[in-house]
């Protein structure tokens, strides 16, 4: 089975959303990153390059990078490839970038 996952960084959501003022670094998140639950974090992948088999193994993946296990992940999101690569099946994909919210130098407990 091939699996396509376009999650850069550290990888590529349970509660309501806790974001940070913009610009701001958010509860260990780095500054551009938005602090978001799991599923929250889930809803915003762009979901259109994966096949209906590969979304469990995305679903595992991005909640894999909670190594703190506070159900809290970091997000950043880039801007639409406005349909120059369709390398990955879909035109006007959006990547995401998601990374654990843990602060810089700190290791989870």
């Amino acid at each position: 089975m091939k699996m396509r996952v376009v999650l850069v960084g550290a990888v590529v959501v349970l509660a309501m959303p806790a974001t940070a003022s913009a610009g701001e670094p958010a509860a260990g998140c780095p500054t551009g990153k938005e602090l978001l639950s799991i599923e929250a974090t889930l809803n915003l992948v762009d979901d259109r390059i994966y096949s209906p088999g590969d979304w469990p193994f995305v679903v595992e993946a991005v909640g894999g990078v909670d190594a703190n296990g506070d159900g809290l992940l970091c997000i950043k999101q880039y801007k639409p490839n406005k349909g120059q690569d369709k390398h990955w099946g879909a035109t006007d994909y959006i990547i995401s970038q998601i990374s654990d919210n843990n602060s810089v130098g700190r290791t989870p407990s």
